[in-house]
């Protein structure tokens, strides 16, 4: 049994929230919500080329893009059609020699990537040679990515 505690500023006391993890990560609430990632793994899923569209399901996870003939293309969708919340988490690993890129579903709609050292804007890849990226939701439309040998595409 884990104990969550948030400070209450109202009252000036911490708020402590019992935590069960009963069947290998999967964390239930007190108030009988659910977690099904742990922080000690992120959940395999295979991309094999063409366009992978990020779902509610990948938060949490990694999308592994395996080797293929194939350009690898993650589609980032707006929160209005995948409304996630702020601090989800998606990791892609790059296990090929081709190429990444990182684009939202649709353009528009105030859609931004942010990588650190490079600026924002909504197209980035990348680059061949295995590597992996993070993507961090920061704002409704807003995704922070870092990894390896990101650039602008």
């Amino acid at each position: 049994l884990y104990l969550y505690s948030i400070y209450n500023y109202t009252q000036g006391t911490n708020l402590e929230f019992p935590l069960r993890d009963t069947d290998g990560g999967k964390l239930w609430f007190a108030d009988g919500s659910q977690q099904d990632t742990s922080g000690q793994d992120l959940t395999q899923t295979v991309s094999r080329g063409g366009t992978y569209v990020i779902g509610m399901n990948d938060r949490g996870r990694h999308i592994l893009c395996t080797e293929t003939d194939s350009y690898h293309t993650i589609r980032i969708p707006q929160h209005d059609k995948v409304p996630m919340p702020l601090g989800s988490v998606i990791t892609v690993i790059n296990d090929s020699d081709n190429t990444i890129g990182f684009y939202p579903v649709y353009t528009g709609n105030n859609f931004e990537i942010v990588v650190p050292d490079q600026g924002t804007g909504t197209s980035w890849y990348m680059n061949a040679n295995r590597g992996i990226a993070t993507l961090i939701k920061i704002g409704l439309n807003r995704w922070m990515l870092t990894g390896t040998n990101i650039q602008v595409d």
